[in-house]
Formats: structure tokens, C-alpha cells, sequence
């Protein structure tokens, strides 16, 4: 029997924007200044939880603080509309949060 591949999970510049309490056009410069790598798959940006964690490493930030709801150095703190962690999925990505 085959096996089916294995992917990583790939985030949207809004999945990373939600995480790191950041506007999506903010994570956009920082992708095109080489700060987080994505790669465009179509018209669309995408970023491997492996390269966030890279950069956040990179600036002695844990993945796991911001998946508990923590804020990373120097970033606001989330608005009212922000999801909380119960609506959260394993990558930190938020879940039936209100659109907008």
C-alpha cells in the first residue's frame, strides 16, 4: 500500500499576522526583507511553521508562548476581536473567529 506524502502545514501572511499580533502588510515586509522566508505558490504567499519558528528563534521568542495566548517582545497586545486560545488550532491559527 502506498503511503500518503507528508506536508507541513503552511500558513497565510493573515495566519502569521493573527499570531504575532501584526498587520498582514507588516508581515508582507518582513517577508520581502528577508526577515521570515515564504514562498508563492500561485498568486498566494505562504510561510512553513518551521520558517516562523526559525525567525522567532531568531529573536529568542517560543512558538509555544504565542499558541498560549502570550504576545511576543514589543508587539501590542491582540484587540477585543482577537481569538483567544480555545479557538486556536494546534499551529496557533485562529478558529470561528468573527469575520469581519
Amino acid at each position: 500500500m502506498r503511503q500518503k506524502p507528508q506536508f507541513e502545514p503552511l500558513l497565510s501572511t493573515h495566519d502569521v499576522a493573527v499570531m504575532l499580533s501584526l498587520t498582514q502588510p507588516t508581515v508582507r515586509d518582513m517577508i520581502r526583507r528577508g526577515e521570515i522566508r515564504a514562498a508563492r505558490i500561485g498568486r498566494q504567499t505562504r510561510i512553513t511553521v518551521a520558517a516562523l519558528e526559525t525567525y522567532l528563534h531568531d529573536r529568542g521568542i517560543d512558538l509555544s508562548t504565542i499558541r498560549r495566548g502570550g504576545a511576543p517582545a514589543a508587539t501590542a497586545a491582540p484587540s477585543s476581536g482577537a481569538a483567544t486560545p480555545e479557538q486556536t488550532d494546534e499551529h496557533g491559527i485562529a478558529q470561528g473567529a468573527p469575520v469581519r
